[in-house]
């Protein structure tokens, strides 16, 4: 189930790469589970912000 969520992308394969576990092109690949989970996470952070900002009502002035 580790393999499916973002943690690999953010803890594992950055230090990997750091003690060259992860070397030659399997890097190119790793980058590429690193960005798709930083689109993945800004698409779900602009639906929140989109929502959240349409329900939000300040009074005040």
């Amino acid at each position: 189930m580790a393999l499916y969520l973002p943690f690999q992308g953010i803890y594992y394969i950055p230090n990997a790469i750091f003690i060259g576990e992860i070397s030659g092109s399997t890097i190119l690949l790793s980058l590429g589970i690193q960005l798709f989970w930083v689109g993945v996470c800004y698409l779900l952070l602009r639906l929140v912000w989109n929502r959240a900002s349409h329900k939000v009502v300040v009074q005040g002035g």
